[in-house]
């Protein structure tokens, strides 16, 4: 698992020139990328992916919408990863798992409860009984100290 506060709250700091939709424009300039929201997500991330021109081959990463930060899996063509660093994306490797500090991934998903259910597999953690009545109501949330990009794209 990795932690990704700092490099998500940097790019929070950096955001103020930041127009995900010519960086995705861009990306797209390039043969044999996609770079585009799914429709089956909350639109915070694009989808960037080698495509046949008629659907996706494979993933390549993700880009937020939001802030200039790019999770890139290790086959990403250099290609790409230079056009973000000339677009100033913060880059970092995509992992399965992550960590962050809630305040800052607060700041990347919309309407999304947070809560940190670690109490319920670590015996030194003391049992919250109002956030276990919580998550056994059966309400979405996340945690942010153990959660993947598919819960919060």
């Amino acid at each position: 698992m990795k932690d990704i506060s700092e490099i998500f709250n940097e790019a929070i700091s950096k955001s103020f020139q930041y127009n995900s939709k010519n960086v995705s424009n861009e990306l797209e300039n390039i043969p044999n990328i996609w770079c585009r929201l799914e429709d089956d997500s909350q639109m915070n991330w694009y989808l960037i992916s080698e495509t046949d021109g008629k659907s996706v081959k494979s993933y390549l990463g993700y880009l937020s919408k939001k802030y200039p930060v790019a999770l890139l899996y290790i086959k990403c063509p250099q290609k790409v990863k230079e056009l973000l660093k000339d677009n100033k994306i913060l880059v970092d490797e995509y992992n399965d798992r992550y960590s962050c500090d809630e305040n800052i991934l607060k700041k990347y998903v919309d309407n999304v409860v947070m809560i940190d259910d670690r109490f319920l597999y670590d015996d030194k953690i003391p049992f919250d009984v109002d956030k276990f009545l919580i998550i056994d109501e059966g309400i979405q949330y996340i945690n942010p100290y153990n959660f993947s990009i598919e819960s919060i794209k």
